[in-house]
């Protein structure tokens, strides 16, 4: 009888543990799948002097327009004039070719990529 108990026992023990074992992998992967989708870099264009400032890759859960407000005022507070901000979204690596992207695309299109590390996203 007691052999019985403990073998119950140890069953409920793994189940437990199972249990345990997939919600971790579920919550990983939930983390992982919101990081993978809030990447971003931000740029905004001043067309009159042939300049894009050009912000580094970072990780964020702001909204797009919260983003964009916020390198706008880290550019005016900083003296610069600017265009339209864009804060484009993707997982690490898409968003590292995208920059990439329009760095080179804006360097042959004949204007300066200023890289602006003065905010803090």
């Amino acid at each position: 009888m007691r052999s019985s108990i403990c073998s119950r026992h140890r069953r409920r023990v793994s189940a437990r543990r199972s249990i345990a074992a997939v919600g971790t992998v579920c919550a990983a992967l939930a983390t992982a799948t919101a990081h993978a989708q809030d990447w971003r870099y931000c740029l905004a264009p001043l067309h009159a002097e042939h300049k894009v400032y050009i912000s580094a890759p970072f990780v964020t859960a702001k909204s797009m327009e919260r983003l964009q407000d916020e390198f706008a005022n880290a550019l005016s507070r900083a003296g610069l004039r600017h265009g339209a901000v864009q804060c484009p979204r993707g997982d690490e690596q898409s968003i590292a070719v995208m920059r990439l992207q329009a760095a080179r695309f804006n360097r042959e299109s004949g204007n300066a990529v200023v890289e602006f590390d003065r905010w803090n996203p």
